[in-house]
């Protein structure tokens, strides 16, 4: 029988478990949403190199993602926030 944490007995939820959750739940979009997004990309393009161009929204959400990631370094280092 697993007992409760400190944290769940008084009905709060940590830092770490809140940021499970969330990981957990982006992961689960990212894999409910961009297989489709992939396959309407692939089924517009059509023709031999339809499969290969199908991972553009896939590319297109790393080069969105690169500056989002130095812009939260760059703020991390300047608060000086320790992870």
């Amino acid at each position: 029988m697993a007992t409760a944490s400190s944290d769940e007995s008084n009905g709060t939820a940590s830092p770490a478990r809140g940021a499970a959750l969330a990981l957990s739940g982006l992961g689960a979009l990212g894999g409910f949403v961009l297989p489709p997004i992939m396959g309407i990309a692939t089924s517009l393009i059509g023709g031999a190199e339809a499969y290969a161009r199908g991972f553009l929204p896939l590319a297109a959400l790393a080069l969105f993602a690169l500056p989002v990631v130095f812009a939260l370094d760059r703020w991390n280092k300047e608060h000086h926030v320790s992870v």
